[in-house]
């Protein structure tokens, strides 16, 4: 009978250490899940930040270049990036002119309303189209 009570004893040790392992395995889990998801939502929250500050961002440089095409803009480095934004958007202008051309589209010069080039008054505000 010893051999079976040490055996069961043992049986037992190892049952009660796998139990603590597992329930130390599932609390160690637990804890990285609950870390991961905090951590997703600071990710989160930095996101948000970041997006609220590039918006800001684009808002005071848009201020900035309408000063700059009231011609109220007094500093020289800024006139220069402004006129280089300016360029740019002749260029972009250009760009959708060629594409309308592609596509036989004409544009209200008053309004921006878009046609077919046999389009001669626009509809919109009665302006000519050339």
């Amino acid at each position: 009978m010893p051999k079976i009570d040490e055996f069961n004893k043992k049986v037992s040790d190892l049952a009660s250490t796998a139990g603590k392992k597992v329930s130390e395995a599932a609390q160690t889990a637990a804890k990285k899940s609950s870390d991961f998801m905090e951590i997703s939502k600071l990710n989160k929250s930095i996101s948000n930040e970041e997006e609220t500050i590039q918006k800001l961002m684009t808002e005071l440089g848009r201020e900035l270049y309408e000063k700059y095409l009231k011609d109220e803009l007094c500093d020289g480095s800024l006139k220069e990036t402004c006129s280089w934004i300016k360029i740019h958007e002749q260029n972009i202008e250009e760009y959708k002119q060629k594409i309308n051309e592609f596509k036989n589209i004409k544009t209200c010069p008053n309004c921006g309303e878009k046609f077919d080039t046999d389009v001669e008054f626009c509809t919109k505000c009665g302006s000519k189209l050339e």
